[in-house]
């Protein structure tokens, strides 16, 4: 039921236009292939594809598509450019990193086997560097430095602390 002097005109693609559309997808699926983009960064996205696999897909591409080409890049300048002695080195960072949640979970197990510092951890998320005094203020307790030439007390065979009691424990008068 159409007002007056309105004609309905049915809107459907014709074969043409759907081999059209499959053709199109093919060439950006073609492009994707020969130089090593994912589909979703030109414009291509399939059906479950999700945001993970699309920060995986990018991390995949940085690996894949643009170190070799930034390795390429930079052996050519310091080549053509540099003096001898000196090279160039792109730095691919960003593009590789991870959620924070790992990356911090990674900086946390670093920290507490001793692999890195406070301050090398923060260089790397692009953080200042902290005092001498604060540096270490985070430190585990269980790897804090003992007084100079001193050995920590070995526990007791019965697991108990060495350290003397300050009081005498109460005796219950039962």
């Amino acid at each position: 039921m159409l007002p007056e002097g309105l004609v309905f005109n049915p809107i459907s693609l014709t074969p043409e236009s759907l081999d059209l559309l499959n053709t199109k997808k093919f060439s950006v699926l073609e492009i994707s292939r020969l130089f090593g983009v994912p589909p979703f960064l030109l414009g291509e996205v399939e059906k479950g594809a999700s945001f993970a696999s699309s920060k995986e897909a990018v991390r995949a591409f940085a690996r894949s598509a643009i170190a070799p080409m930034c390795t390429r890049l930079e052996q050519a300048i310091t080549r053509a450019c540099l003096p001898q002695g000196c090279s160039l080195e792109f730095d691919l960072s960003q593009l590789l990193r991870s959620d924070p949640e790992t990356r911090w979970g990674t900086h946390q197990i670093a920290r507490n086997i001793g692999v890195m510092s406070v301050n090398e951890i923060r260089n790397i998320e692009g953080l200042s560097k902290l005092v001498d005094a604060s540096a270490n203020s985070h430190e585990p307790l269980n790897q804090s430095p003992t007084a100079a030439g001193t050995t920590p007390a070995a526990p007791k065979p019965n697991g108990h602390d060495p350290a003397p009691l300050a009081e005498p424990p109460l005796e219950d008068d039962a």
